[in-house]
């Protein structure tokens, strides 16, 4: 009897795949600080309102961090309320276009201020740089928790509303 059930155990074992990561690509390891970021980014969308209305929201990220673009598709992709919102990959400065909001990391190729002067409107610009002049939010970590920045007047210039529940949680510059 032992010996039968010790066969069944190891065939078990022998022909059924692993389960972990290995067996599902598609699931990885998403950093919590990544994932905390690209919440807040997908969140503030409901808070905001552009001056052209659209059925979906174009959110661009500019990276060399691939995990981050990820991050934002795969939590984008599983929202269930609220407008579609696209995630695009940009590399270069001539790509950006038809953009609702557009994210540059830490050591994102881009500067903000090359971005600025693309003069395209509606485009609400988020970085991870405190004190950053240049883009309307600035995601900053302060004691360990993760804050925000908001510059009124770089805000006032994209022609994007921001809902005044935002504002009240934002250290405004």
């Amino acid at each position: 009897m032992k010996s039968k059930a010790l066969f069944f155990i190891l065939t078990f074992y022998l022909f059924t795949p692993p389960i972990g990561t290995h067996a599902f690509p598609e699931i990885h390891y998403i950093d919590d600080d990544q994932k905390t970021k690209s919440q807040f980014i997908l969140s503030i969308t409901k808070y905001l309102q552009w001056s052209t209305p659209t059925e979906s929201i174009v959110l661009g990220i500019i990276s060399n961090n691939d995990e981050m673009y990820k991050t934002l598709s795969a939590l984008a992709s599983s929202r269930s309320s609220g407008k579609k919102i696209i995630i695009k990959n940009y590399t270069d400065v001539s790509e950006i276009e038809d953009c609702n909001i557009l994210f540059v990391t830490k050591g994102g190729e881009l500067s903000v201020n090359e971005i600025r002067q693309l003069d395209i409107t509606n485009l609400l610009v988020i970085t991870e740089q405190e004190g950053e002049k240049d883009s309307a939010i600035n995601l900053i970590n302060k004691e360990g928790k993760l804050m925000f920045e908001v510059n009124r007047e770089v805000v006032g210039k994209t022609g994007v509303k921001m809902a005044s529940k935002l504002m009240d949680l934002a250290i405004v510059k």
